[in-house]
C-alpha cells in the first residue's frame, strides 16, 4: 500500500518509523539532513516511487535541519525543480545552515530503524559528531558521512565512518584513493538501477562497515555548479600525488 505522511515531531517521526515492516529498505532524507538543535523541523515519510530510490521506504526533512558545515548548501540540487516545491513546502527556508546537530533525536530515530535496513547522508561536521555517528551506526541506522573532497573522504573513513564522495561527472571509474577504494554508485552507471536492486537487498549505502568508499559523479541539472565549486578540492588531490584529471 503506497503511503505519504508528514510530522512535526521526532517523537512522531519515530513512531511511524516503527510501523515500517521489519526488513525493509529504508532511505532517509533525499532531502534535508540530521536534524538540528533548536530549529522547527517537519518530515515527511513516504514509499511512493521515486527516481533512482526505487520503491523503498523515504523521508524528507526540512532545510531547517541543514548544516552550515555543508559546503554546497548554496547551490543544493534540492533547492530547485519539483523536489524543491515539496522541500519548502515542509517549512522555513532558513538562508544559512544550523549550528548544532540535535543527536539525542539522531540516536532516537537510529533506534526506531533497528528494524529496517536504513540509511542516510549527513554534512554534519563528522569530527565534531563522530561519537554520535558511530553510535548510531551501531544501532543500525547507517549514516554516511557526505564530502566533496577525496583528502576528507578518507580522513573520515580511516577514522570508522562510512563515507561518500562526490566525484568528477565524468568519472566512471572505480578509485584508488590513498589505498581506499572507491566504487562508483551502480544505479549512476545503469538507467533503470535503483537502491531497490543494490546489492541482493543490501544497498552499498547500507553497510556500514563496508571497506570502500562510494562514489558519486556530480549528476543532475546542478552538476556543473557542484562541480565548479569542488573542482578545486580534486585539482589539489590529482597535483599532490602526481596524478592527472580523468578524460
Amino acid at each position: 500500500m503506497r503511503f505519504s505522511t508528514h510530522v512535526a515531531s521526532v517523537e512522531d517521526f519515530c513512531l511511524a518509523l516503527l510501523q515500517i515492516p521489519a526488513g525493509s529498505l529504508f532511505r532517509h532524507n533525499d532531502a534535508g539532513d540530521l536534524p538540528a538543535l533548536g530549529r522547527p523541523q517537519r518530515w515527511l515519510l513516504t514509499n511512493r516511487e521515486q527516481g533512482k530510490t526505487g520503491k523503498s521506504y523515504r523521508s524528507r526533512t526540512s532545510r531547517g535541519s541543514c548544516p552550515a558545515d555543508c559546503l554546497i548548501y548554496p547551490i543544493c540540487y534540492a533547492s530547485v525543480g519539483p523536489i524543491s516545491w515539496h522541500w519548502k513546502a515542509l517549512g522555513k527556508w532558513f538562508k544559512r545552515g544550523a549550528k548544532a546537530m540535535d543527536w539525542r533525536a539522531v540516536l532516537e530515530m537510529a533506534k526506531a530503524t533497528s528494524h529496517l535496513v536504513s540509511w542516510t547522508y549527513t554534512h554534519w561536521d563528522w569530527r565534531r559528531y563522530r561519537k554520535t555517528l558511530l553510535r548510531a551506526n551501531a544501532l543500525g541506522m547507517t549514516i554516511n558521512v557526505s564530502t566533496e573532497d577525496p583528502t576528507e573522504a578518507v580522513k573520515a573513513f580511516r577514522a570508522g565512518l562510512p563515507v561518500t564522495l562526490v566525484a568528477p561527472p565524468t568519472q566512471r571509474r572505480p578509485l584508488d584513493l590513498d589505498g581506499v577504494p572507491g566504487y562508483i554508485c551502480p544505479a549512476l552507471l545503469q538507467e533503470g538501477f535503483t537502491c531497490d536492486d543494490c546489492g541482493n537487498g543490501s544497498p552499498l549505502c547500507a553497510r556500514a562497515d563496508r571497506h570502500f568508499i562510494v562514489v558519486f559523479p556530480a549528476h543532475g541539472g546542478r552538476a556543473n555548479k557542484v562541480w565548479s565549486l569542488i573542482k578545486p578540492l580534486w585539482e589539489r588531490w590529482w597535483s599532490s600525488r602526481g596524478e592527472q584529471p580523468p578524460c
